[in-house]
């Protein structure tokens, strides 16, 4: 008989609940973190950065597979419940998810036409342009691909466990990964809308098999498991340097191969983790969204800011800053200092924006209400 996704144990759903849901806590808390930290970057179009940066980039990166992971996961959760429906629950997801989603991006938008107008600079084929751009080439690129993966998945939910359908999705992320080698298509984990299927049916077996994978994450010795993520981390590492040097558009993308082994590592670590990894003052399940939305924002703000400041201080009349970051900080430490403060103030202000909106009407702005 074909095992169901719903456990008859009460003691098996007990793990799920407080157990299952520490380590979904700890995964969603992480993987922000990594995202906020991955956008507030200020070098990464360095075309040579020093090991220790492509380390640190490369530290990130499970990031968002794991987002994909946990996902899934919470979406088996709520199938276990005897009034669960695919289309209320779809609907749901997109209320949740899309319209916050499409007020940030009308924000983001909106201030990018008034820049270009103030600037008089100002075109009709600028509003495509720029809806494209914000769409898939900043964090926002993950709501569309995430609505187009569920949807998918639930579409085939039939064949989740027939032998074919791991395979197959596997198949897809190692089509994306092998295209950054030969470039068939744009190498941008931003445009790969089957590329994250395997990482839905990974959380969705997660779930199903949770009773019997936790035991054995939890045998594992921390020494062997610390081992192997530093030798995963080491091949995300070389593997990005090496698409530097092949002049790859995304060498850190998220699919390459080496980071799909690596973000399995990571993921098997988070299981063990058997304490909550986020502050107090950090609410994962209620906050996590958004920031995640929030953080685009105040990162385009503040950056926009440091131009025009500069600007004004004749430090750099060129508008170009950004974009030549380790001409003027060529000391790597501290550019990975500059780094990491300005990751703390953009989480940290996404944050306090968050909760503020959260106590508001408008709390579903933010995927609350």
């Amino acid at each position: 008989m074909q095992k169901t996704l719903i456990s008859d144990s009460p003691a098996l759903a007990r793990s799920k609940s407080t157990e299952g849901y520490l380590f979904v806590d700890n995964a969603r808390f992480l993987s922000i973190v990594c995202i906020v930290l991955i956008h507030a970057n200020w070098f990464e179009i360095d075309p040579s950065p020093s090991l220790l940066e492509s380390t640190i980039v490369a530290l990130r990166g499970f990031g968002i597979l794991t987002f994909f992971i946990i996902t899934s996961f919470l979406m088996a959760s709520k199938m276990q419940k005897p009034q669960f429906k695919v289309l209320p629950y779809y609907w749901e997801r997109v209320n949740r998810i899309g319209k916050p989603y499409l007020v940030w991006l009308g924000v983001l938008l909106s201030i990018a036409f008034t820049r270009l107008i103030a600037l008089g600079k100002f075109r009709l084929i600028d509003i495509p342009l720029e809806a494209w751009h914000t769409t898939f080439f900043t964090a926002f690129w993950y709501i569309p691909v995430l609505l187009f993966s569920l949807a998918v998945m639930l579409l085939l939910r039939q064949h989740w466990w027939k032998p074919w359908f791991p395979v197959a999705a596997f198949g897809a992320s190692s089509v994306y990964a092998v295209n950054q080698y030969f470039q068939w298509f744009t190498p941008i984990h931003s445009f790969a809308f089957f590329g994250f299927l395997f990482y839905m049916w990974v959380g969705l077996w997660l779930h199903r098999n949770f009773e019997r994978v936790q035991p054995w994450v939890l045998a594992l010795p921390w020494w062997k498991l610390l081992a192997v993520a530093v030798l995963g981390l080491t091949l995300a590492t070389a593997e990005a340097r090496l698409l530097i040097h092949l002049g790859s558009l995304n060498p850190y993308d998220g699919l390459r191969i080496s980071n799909q082994v690596y973000a399995m590592i990571c993921l098997i670590i988070i299981i063990k983790l058997p304490w909550r990894l986020a502050p107090s003052f950090v609410d994962v399940r209620r906050d996590s969204y958004g920031i995640h939305l929030i953080q685009v924002l105040i990162n385009m703000l503040g950056k926009s800011a440091i131009t025009l400041l500069l600007f004004v201080l004749g430090i750099d009349q060129s508008f170009t800053f950004f974009d030549r970051v380790p001409e003027y900080v060529p000391n790597p430490l501290v550019r990975i200092a500059i780094w990491f403060s300005w990751f703390v103030l953009v989480y940290g202000i996404s944050l306090k924006i968050t909760q503020q909106i959260r106590r508001t009407r408008l709390a579903w702005i933010v995927g609350g209400g």
